[in-house]
C-alpha cells in the first residue's frame, strides 16, 4: 500500500468482507443442522414403515378398520409403507447432499476467512510501518530544520565576530 491511509481503508474493506462471510458460514451451519434434522426425521419415518410391513403380517385384525386382515390388505399396506420409504430415501438422499454442499461451501468460506484474516493482519503491520516511517520524517524534517536555524546562528555569530574583529583591528591600528 502507498500509505497509511490506504492500508486503514483496506483493512476496513477486508474487515466488511470478513464479517459478511462469517454471517455466510452460521446461515450454512444453521442450514446443515436444519438438514440434519430432516435426515433424521426420515431415518425414523423408514424404520416406522419397516416396522410396519413386518409387523402387519403377524397381526389378524387391522387397528384401523377392525376387520379381519386379508391377503390384499396386507399387500396394501407393504405398498403403502414401501412408498413411505422410498420417499424417505429421497428426502434423506437430498438432505444428505445439500449438508455435502453446504459443508463444501462453509470450508471454501471458511479458507477465505482465514485469508482474510491474514490480509488484514498484513495491512495493519504495513500500516504500523507507514506510520513509523511518517514519524522518522516529520521527525527528520524538524531536526533539518533545527540544522538550518542553528546555521544560521552560527552565520550570525560568524558575522558578529567579523564585526568585532574588524572593529579591534581598527582600534588598535
Amino acid at each position: 500500500y502507498s500509505n497509511e491511509n490506504e492500508c486503514e481503508k483496506n483493512i476496513h474493506d477486508f474487515r466488511k468482507k470478513l464479517l459478511e462471510k462469517k454471517k455466510e458460514i452460521e446461515e450454512i451451519t444453521s442450514s446443515i443442522l436444519s438438514n440434519e434434522k430432516i435426515m433424521s426425521v426420515s431415518e425414523s419415518e423408514i424404520a416406522r414403515a419397516k416396522k410396519i410391513q413386518l409387523e402387519v403380517e403377524k397381526i389378524d385384525i387391522c387397528p384401523l378398520c377392525q376387520n379381519k386382515i386379508t391377503e390384499n390388505h396386507v399387500k396394501h399396506v407393504k405398498e403403502e409403507q414401501k412408498e413411505l420409504i422410498n420417499k424417505n430415501n429421497e428426502v434423506f438422499e437430498k438432505a444428505k447432499n445439500e449438508i455435502n454442499s453446504l459443508s463444501e461451501k462453509r470450508t471454501n468460506y471458511m479458507i477465505i476467512s482465514r485469508e482474510l484474516e491474514e490480509k488484514i493482519s498484513q495491512a495493519e503491520v504495513e500500516k504500523i510501518r507507514h506510520k513509523t516511517v511518517k514519524e522518522k520524517n516529520d521527525l527528520l524534517k524538524v531536526r533539518v530544520e533545527e540544522e538550518k536555524q542553528i546555521k544560521q546562528e552560527l552565520q550570525k555569530l560568524e558575522d558578529r565576530r567579523k564585526v568585532l574583529e574588524d572593529k579591534a583591528s581598527h582600534t588598535y591600528s
